[in-house]
């Protein structure tokens, strides 16, 4: 089962200056990941290569400091 998926942001009302996502897969997959990057996710669009139960965070960004958060999970 590899397929893609995308995240993006729907509504931006924020007036962030940045946006950073986390994406971490369930820790029995065999790529576990949940590092923190900036404007997308380090793969875009993402693959859904490992089973289980994941989630991607998106952090909005103002003068240094995280302002709103939004998480999705993800089951595959």
């Amino acid at each position: 089962m590899d397929r893609k998926i995308e995240f993006r942001i729907s509504t931006d009302d924020t007036g962030a200056d940045l946006y950073k996502w986390k994406v971490k897969n369930d820790d029995s997959s065999e790529e576990p990941r949940g590092e923190i990057s900036d404007h997308h996710t380090k793969n875009d669009p993402e693959s859904s290569k490992y089973r289980g139960n994941h989630y991607v965070e998106c952090y909005a960004i103002r003068d240094g400091v995280c302002i709103a958060k939004a998480r999705q999970n993800v089951v595959i």
